[in-house]
């Protein structure tokens, strides 16, 4: 049977349970570990949206923790309610190198990746018609022509929250006052949903004609055709750690770079399914303890280059608003190859404090799309402020959060020239709003 059969099978099975059963009016109960799961074949969980990415010829894994790297950009990743707090920068880097991303959140820790995709999470719902009047069950219609919608009429929420402000991305259904409850878009190689309710993909929900067909068009539009070929889900209390990789040829050398790189790891990786003998084993023993003892050795400094006390990562004058970017001493020279990922983190945090006063906004760098930060900026501190935060924007995109940053296994690097320019740009910055503060 071919995978349109199949779909087509399972599409015609799952439409003979959707004769009429009553929708509750409880939601998702969150505090349960069993919902959103693959194995739960109750109302709550998502075992008909895995039997249907099988259907296509997906293989359905669902993990607690991950590892970035683990990921490559041929893979679908569903965030369904995550409870724990996501690296949005990790989301945007991953989708921006080729991957291919489902958020779908109404009430859990999803919001700032939202807020970096271009929308902003709203829990005002007010729609034009609901299902059997519940007013928990309100109806979404396609704004036009998508591949998201192809085919569907509307869509069943219950208890939805909306995404509004969109900047970036593309309505695809949304209510009454214009609030979106599905919405995608692209970022560099990759593309995105955002789903603001994700009990639309749960067993209960995708008896709903519309709904199922939508769980259909989302798994299809994500897919990369003849490439795709594992669904990761991911829900609750999860943890994905490291840095997305950068494996999408682009055509550039620094593509077909990255590329060449992640094939030779991945031939690496295979390795491992061969089989040593007790001789060979030993012998590779050998050889990578002898590697192993050669870089122990290169790597230790010939000369102590900073005190251990830790002052190099602290303000000179924490009381003012300038020192603030001060967190390394620019004039000495660093050893070789020393990344300055954790200053420029920790300035990269100042800052976001810093406009949080100003603006009076929470996170502003990580909840407020570019676009709509810088308007905002503009409209309250004038036009130089504006162009000062936008050369600063692209250069602290793709630092990590400050945990990260100081992780001694972070393969990313950062220079001392590179940080000298936020530094320079932050300072600029600082002076701008101190003199907006005193002239207020």
């Amino acid at each position: 049977m071919s995978r349109a059969n199949i779909s087509i099978s399972i599409v015609l099975l799952a439409m003979c349970f959707s004769l009429g059963l009553p929708l509750q009016g409880t939601g998702v109960a969150h505090a349960d570990d069993s919902n959103y799961q693959v194995d739960n074949t109750g109302w709550d969980g998502v075992s008909t949206l895995a039997a249907l990415a099988e259907g296509i010829g997906l293989q359905v894994i669902q993990e607690r923790y991950i590892e970035w790297e683990d990921l490559d950009s041929d893979d679908l990743v569903f965030l369904i309610y995550p409870t724990t707090l996501i690296d949005s920068t990790a989301v945007v880097s991953f989708i921006r190198n080729g991957g291919r991303v489902l958020v779908a959140d109404d009430f859990g820790q999803a919001y700032r990746i939202f807020g970096r995709l271009g929308g902003r999470r709203s829990e005002d719902v007010t729609a034009s018609r609901y299902y059997e009047n519940k007013v928990f069950a309100p109806v979404a219609e396609p704004t036009g022509s998508h591949p998201l919608s192809d085919g569907i009429s509307y869509l069943t929420t219950n208890h939805p929250t909306t995404i509004r402000n969109l900047e970036g991305m593309t309505s695809v259904f949304d209510f009454q006052d214009g609030s979106s409850v599905v919405a995608a878009g692209r970022i560099g190689a990759g593309r995105y949903v955002a789903l603001s309710d994700p009990s639309v993909l749960i067993n209960r929900m995708l008896q709903f004609e519309g709904n199922l067909l939508f769980a259909i068009n989302l798994i299809r539009y994500l897919v990369r055709p003849g490439q795709s070929d594992r669904l990761i889900i991911l829900s609750g209390d999860i943890t994905l750690a490291g840095t997305p990789r950068n494996q999408y040829d682009d055509g550039t050398w620094n593509g077909a770079a990255s590329v060449l790189a992640t094939n030779v790891d991945g031939w690496l990786d295979q390795l491992n399914t061969w089989l040593l003998t007790t001789w060979g084993l030993r012998m590779l023993t050998v050889l990578l303890s002898t590697l192993l003892a050669i870089g122990v050795f290169l790597s230790i400094p010939r000369r102590r280059s900073r005190p251990l006390d830790g002052s190099w990562t602290r303000a000179s004058s924490p009381e003012k608003l300038t020192s603030m970017a001060v967190i390394v001493d620019l004039n000495k020279t660093p050893r070789v190859r020393t990344s300055y990922l954790l200053p420029a983190a920790m300035a990269r945090d100042n800052i976001n404090s810093a406009l949080e006063q100003f603006l009076d906004e929470p996170d502003p760098l990580f909840s407020i799309p570019e676009p709509q930060l810088l308007r905002k900026c503009k409209d309250r501190g004038g036009e130089e402020l504006a162009e000062t935060l936008r050369s600063l924007l692209p250069r602290l995109r793709n630092i990590p959060q400050r945990a990260q940053a100081a992780a001694h296994w972070q393969p990313r690097h950062l220079g001392l020239s590179e940080l000298e320019k936020i530094h320079n740009h932050s300072l600029a910055l600082f002076e701008q709003l101190k003199l907006l503060e005193k002239n207020s």
